[in-house]
């Protein structure tokens, strides 16, 4: 939240309220969250132009989703990890791909790659029912009913599949009741989607 904080404290103009030393503190995390997340999306870049290559549609999850539809400014959102949607047909041509770009598997989460600084979460099932087997009841319908709606949009310049705005609130709160909402910034996540929402909005949710 550190960026979101900083940036918003400035456009509000009340920053030099704060001590020259937490000024410093909030202006370093922000830029430090651009450095991160800049080599982050650097890793996606390619992943998704090898992925396009191969007819893989990767359809782009939680946080990593999130950066360039809502947030825009790169320091604002900060990034544990790149999570990813491939569904299990594609997996093998996927993981080799992985393997190509130089990630290494970890071996006690199959499903997470690893380079460098930058982590890869790789889900065969959107609810993590490929790790998780009755997470796959939570859907009345089949995975594939959610990704045929899926929207697609550039991301950085290549292709990326994304949930819609009703799929995706439901999945991030999901995710945040997963993991008791430990970070505040998955109900800012949430938040920055519903706000304008009318009671359309709310009868379609």
């Amino acid at each position: 939240m550190t960026g979101l904080m900083y940036k918003s404290l400035k456009k509000a103009g009340v920053l030099g309220f704060f001590g020259h030393r937490q000024m410093q503190k909030l202006q370093s995390a922000y830029y430090r969250t651009i450095q991160h997340n800049l080599q982050i999306v650097n890793d996606l870049k390619e992943i998704l132009g090898r992925s396009n290559e191969k007819a893989v549609r990767v359809v782009l999850l939680q946080g990593v989703a999130l950066l360039e539809k809502i947030y825009k400014d790169i320091g604002l959102r900060p990034l544990t990890d790149i999570d990813l949607w491939v569904l299990p047909d594609d997996r093998d041509v996927f993981d080799n791909l992985m393997i190509q770009l130089g990630f290494q598997r970890d071996w006690l989460y199959p499903n997470t790659f690893k380079k460098g600084g930058t982590i890869v979460d790789i889900n065969s099932h959107i609810l993590w029912a490929d790790r998780i087997r009755s997470r796959r009841h939570l859907l009345a319908k089949s995975q594939h009913d959610l990704y045929e709606n899926i929207e697609i949009i550039s991301f950085d310049g290549e292709p990326a599949g994304c949930l819609g705005d009703l799929d995706q609130v439901l999945y991030l709160s999901l995710h945040a009741f997963k993991h008791c909402a430990g970070r505040l910034i998955w109900l800012v996540d949430i938040n920055h989607l519903i706000t304008g929402w009318q009671t359309v909005n709310w009868k379609a949710l």
